[in-house]
C-alpha cells in the first residue's frame, strides 16, 4: 500500500484479475463490455429510505465497493483508491402509471443493464429501483467487472437483505466484520513472487507454443479500430426432464452436467469449423478459502483448456480428454492469460485472444431473500448487449436445481441474426443427443432436424430447370441457315459469309472428314490462324461428330508434334501455306 501524504489517500495495486479487466478496458473505453448487471423483483412493501440506508451500510462494510482504479503516473501500472460515497445510493424510477407497468419496468431494467459504467474515478457500481406497482419493484444492480463478479453480487444481495430487515425491525445493521479486498491483492503479490507462479508460466508457455485452430472466422472489430459489435441473444430453456437425463448421463460417465454443456459446445464447433485442436475460455471462481468466499470483489479469472478432438472418438473419450485438459488448466488457473497473448503476439496476427468461445456454468445457490415484510426474488442476469468474444455461452442453474437457462450471446460481427438462431437450435440438438446417452462417435452427432435436412437436400438442391430438348450447336446453326441463309454469319478482314454459304462449306468439309474416319469422339487437330476458314473447320468437325483440338501454328514444331501425338488425333486440318510449319505425324492432313 502506498500513502499519498498530500491527499491522505492510500493507493494499492490492482489484483491479477483486476489487471486482466483493466487491460481489456483500455481497448474498449466507453463501452458496456465490462458492465455486469442483474435484476431482482422485490414483492411486498418496500421503504425506499430504509433501502438506501441498507445499501449505504453495505457500502461501508465492503471495501471493494469503495474502490476505484486510477491510471498510473507516467504510464505506470494502474492503482486503486477508495473514493467518497455517492450523493445517493440508488435512483428511483416509477413506471406504475404506464399502460403496461411490468413490461415498462422490465424494458427499463434491460436498458439500464446495457448502460456502460465508466472508470472515471467515481463509484464502479450503479443501483436502480423501479416501482411498477405499490408493492412491486425491480432492483437493478450494475457494476464494472473490475470490482465484482457473480459471486460478489450474491454476497451483496444477502447483506443488503439482512441490513434492510434489521432497519425494518428498528435496529442498526450488525453484520460480522467482512474481510477486506486488500487481503486478496496481498495474496496475489505473494503468488507473483512464488515458485508456483514460475511453474504456471512454464505450463502455459508449453501449452501454447503454437496457436490452436480458429473456431470462428471473424476479425474482432476492436483490432480494426472499431468498437465491439452488438450481440444477438439466443436463449434456450432446458426443462426438468432433459436436465434429469443429462445428470444421469453425467453420473454414468463420471462427469458433471457442466462438462456435458462444455462438450456440447466443442462438438458443435468442431462440426461447424472442422477444428480438432480446440481451446475455449472458462471462468474460474478462484475463491479457494472460506474467507475468500466472504470477500466482496473480483476474484474470478478465465482459464483456457486446450483439447485435441478426434472425430472418431465416442463420448467417453471426449470427456476423458476434456477432463485431462481442464485439470491442467485449473491447476494453473491463477496465471494471467494476457501474458500468453503477448508472448504469442496475437494482436499482430489480428487475433484478440486465445479462444473464440467462452463457456460459463453458473449456479445460484440461494433462493428468495426476506426483505422485511417483502421478498426479493432470485436474481436474473441482464446482458449488456455487447461482447468482445464471438461466442459467449452462459449456462445458469437456479436455486431449485430444475430450471436451467442457456444464453448464447453471439457477436453480430461474426454471425447474422439468422445464423445466430440456427446456431442455437443446433446447440440444443447436440444437448438432446447427450441427454439420450450420446451413442456413437463425435462425427455422427446430428446437427440438423428433419425439416432442415429436407430443406438442404430438396430445397437448396432444387436446381433442376427445363431447358427444352437438347440440341447440338451445329443443329441450331443449320436451322438458322435454313431460315436465314443470306444473313451474315461471319466477317473477317473484308470476307463475309452468310449462314447458308457457311453451312454449305462446312458440310463439304464434314463429308471429307467422315471419309477420313472421323466420327463420334474422334479428335481432329485444327491448325489454322484466326480466319473464316477456322470457323468453317470447327463447324465441320462438330458436324462430323468429332472433337476439335486447336493447334496454334505459331507454336514450335516440337510442341505441335507433342500436342498431336498426345491428343492421338488421326486427322489434322490446315491450309497449304502451313504445311511446312507442321511436324510429320502419323495421321492424315486435310
Amino acid at each position: 500500500m502506498i500513502e499519498n501524504i498530500q491527499s491522505g489517500q492510500c493507493f494499492f495495486p490492482l489484483s491479477m484479475a483486476q489487471l486482466e479487466v483493466w487491460r481489456e478496458h483500455v481497448l474498449f473505453p466507453g463501452t458496456a463490455v465490462h458492465t455486469v448487471s442483474a435484476r431482482s423483483i422485490i414483492t411486498g412493501p418496500l421503504d425506499p429510505e430504509k433501502f438506501g440506508a441498507a445499501l449505504f451500510s453495505i457500502w461501508q462494510r465492503h471495501q471493494a465497493l469503495r474502490l476505484t482504479p486510477v491510471s498510473g503516473e507516467d504510464g505506470g501500472e494502474p492503482m486503486q483508491v477508495e473514493c467518497p460515497a455517492p450523493d445517493r445510493m440508488f435512483d428511483l424510477h416509477d413506471v406504475s402509471d404506464s399502460c403496461d407497468p411490468e413490461g415498462a419496468a422490465e424494458s427499463l431494467a434491460a436498458d439500464l443493464g446495457r448502460k456502460a459504467i465508466p472508470l472515471d474515478g467515481g463509484p464502479t457500481f450503479r443501483f436502480n429501483l423501479i416501482r411498477f406497482a405499490p408493492d412491486r419493484h425491480i432492483w437493478v444492480m450494475s457494476y464494472h467487472h473490475i470490482n465484482m463478479d457473480a459471486w460478489a453480487n450474491g454476497i451483496l444481495m444477502r447483506d443488503v437483505a439482512a441490513a434492510y430487515c434489521a432497519l425494518v425491525d428498528g435496529k442498526q445493521p450488525e453484520l460480522p466484520e467482512a474481510p477486506q479486498f486488500g487481503e486478496a491483492v496481498e495474496s496475489d503479490q505473494a503468488f507473483l513472487e512464488s515458485k508456483r507462479y514460475a511453474k504456471a508460466a512454464d505450463y502455459w508457455s508449453g501449452q501454447y507454443r503454437t496457436l490452436p485452430d480458429r473456431l470462428v472466422d471473424a476479425v474482432p472489430s476492436v483490432l480494426e479500430g472499431r468498437p465491439p459489435e452488438p450481440t444477438s441473444l439466443q436463449r434456450i430453456g432446458v426443462d426438468a426432464a432433459t436436465m434429469t437425463k443429462l445428470r444421469a448421463v453425467a453420473a454414468e460417465k463420471g462427469a458433471t452436467p457442466a462438462r456435458l454443456f462444455m462438450a456440447a459446445a466443442l462438438i458443435l464447433f468442431h462440426k461447424l469449423s472442422g477444428a480438432t485442436d480446440m481451446v475455449f475460455g472458462m471462468p474460474v471462481l478462484n475463491r479457494p478459502t472460506a474467507r475468500d468466499k466472504e470477500t466482496f470483489g473480483l476474484f474470478s479469472l478465465t482459464t483456457a483448456p486446450r483439447i485435441q478432438l478426434d472425430p472418431a472418438d465416442d463420448l467417453d473419450a471426449l470427456l476423458a480428454e476434456l477432463d485431462r485438459s481442464m485439470r491442467g488448466a485449473m491447476r494453473h488457473h491463477r496465471y494471467p492469460l494476457s501474458g500468453v497473448n503477448r508472448t504469442l503476439g496475437l494482436a499482430a496476427q489480428r487475433v484478440l485472444q486465445l479462444f473464440d468461445i467462452n463457456i460459463s456454468y453458473e449456479r445460484v445457490d440461494f433462493g428468495e431473500l426476506p426483505f422485511g415484510d417483502a421478498v426479493a426474488g432470485v436474481p436474473r442476469v441482464l446482458l449488456n448487449g455487447v461482447e468482445r468474444t464471438p461466442v459467449e455461452i452462459f449456462v445458469r442453474e437456479y436455486g431449485d436445481g430444475e430450471r436451467v437457462e442457456v444464453d448464447l450471446d453471439l457477436s453480430l460481427g461474426a454471425f447474422s441474426e439468422e445464423d445466430a438462431a440456427l446456431l442455437a437450435s443446433r446447440y440444443s440438438r447436440v444437448l438432446s443427443w447427450l441427454a439420450s446417452g450420446g451413442a456413437g462417435s463425435v462425427s455422427s452427432v446430428p446437427l440438423v432436424d428433419a425439416s432442415e435436412r429436407s430443406w438442404l437436400l430438396d430445397g437448396v438442391n432444387a436446381t433442376a430447370r427445363d431447358y427444352g430438348a437438347f440440341e447440338p450447336v451445329h443443329r441450331a446453326f443449320e436451322r438458322l441457315a435454313e431460315t436465314h441463309p443470306e444473313r451474315a454469319a461471319v466477317r473477317f478482314e473484308g470476307v463475309e459469309l452468310g449462314y447458308g454459304e457457311l453451312n454449305d462449306r462446312a458440310n463439304a468439309l464434314a463429308r471429307r472428314l467422315l471419309r477420313a474416319g472421323v466420327g463420334r469422339d474422334v479428335r481432329v487437330g485444327v491448325a489454322l490462324e484466326r480466319s473464316v476458314d477456322l470457323v468453317v473447320s470447327l463447324l465441320a468437325v462438330m458436324k462430323a461428330g468429332g472433337a476439335y483440338v486447336p493447334l496454334d501454328p505459331e507454336l514450335p514444331r516440337d510442341r505441335l508434334g507433342f500436342m498431336i501425338g498426345d491428343a492421338a488425333a488421326p486427322v489434322v486440318v490446315t491450309r497449304t501455306g502451313l504445311l511446312d510449319v507442321l511436324p510429320v505425324h502419323e495421321g492424315r492432313t486435310l
